[in-house]
Order: structure tokens, then sequence, then C-alpha cells
């Protein structure tokens, strides 16, 4: 499957276009883990039991515990199925994806794209105004 997009930088004038080519199968396993993913009910819990975190976490986020009760440290299933098959499942995915960016100036891309996304332009030039009026 291949697709195209373009991407801008309104601060430095920069434009890109960005070819993207990526396995059928790839695409359609990321749709659908995410899917599934989005159907987990948030509020299914987890069965508590005792994990044993690293040194670097205890001490940043649990008052230098190594135990945390699975519950509180990973949440609920949705965060646990996010965390560990999810995420792994789109980093797998997106690791397939082969992408070939190709500079355009930042004029060239407002000729070529303005009329197909005009709000897209208008909305970017009224944002840059008005960052531009807050540093004033």
């Amino acid at each position: 499957m291949k697709t195209w997009d373009y991407v801008i930088n309104s601060n430095h004038k920069t434009a890109n276009i960005i070819l993207s080519k990526v396995p059928v199968w790839s695409h359609v396993l990321d749709i659908a883990v995410e899917t599934f993913c989005s159907y987990i009910p948030s509020w299914m819990p987890i069965v508590p039991f005792p994990v044993r975190l690293s040194k670097e976490d205890a001490e940043k986020y649990n008052d230098s515990k190594r135990w945390a009760w699975s519950h509180k440290w990973y949440g609920n299933f949705s965060s646990v199925f996010c965390g560990f098959v999810h995420n792994p499942v789109l980093r797998f995915c997106h690791r397939r994806t082969k992408e070939k960016i190709i500079p355009i100036g930042y004029e060239e891309a407002k000729n070529l794209f303005y009329y197909e996304d005009q709000k897209f332009w208008d909305e970017e030039e009224k944002f840059k105004l008005s960052r531009f009026d807050e540093e004033e």
C-alpha cells in the first residue's frame, strides 16, 4: 500500500513530501489490534499481584520502594493490553514502513496544496499571526 502526504513548518518555512510504502498485511494488523484495543473497557480491573520494579522506576515513581501492586502500577486491563500488546505490535508494523522524504520549498508546497486544503493553510496563517502578536 502506497500513500503520500506533505508536512510543513511555517516557522522555518520548510516543507516536505513524504512517500510511504506499507505492506498491506502490516497495515491490516495495525488497524485490527488498534480496533480491538479501543473496545477493551477501561473499567476492567487486573488481578492484584506484587510487581518488582527496576531501581530507576522505584526511585522515580514509587518513593524508592522496589515492590508495587499490579493494579496500582499498571492501572486497568486496557492499559496493560495497550502497553504489552498494542504498542509492540504498532512498533513491529511501523518498522515495515518505508518512507522517502522529498524536500520542497514552502511557497511551492503552498502553491501545490492550497486549493485542496485551504482551511489548513488559512488556519496556519492565523496561528502564525496570533503567535506573532503574543510575542510583541
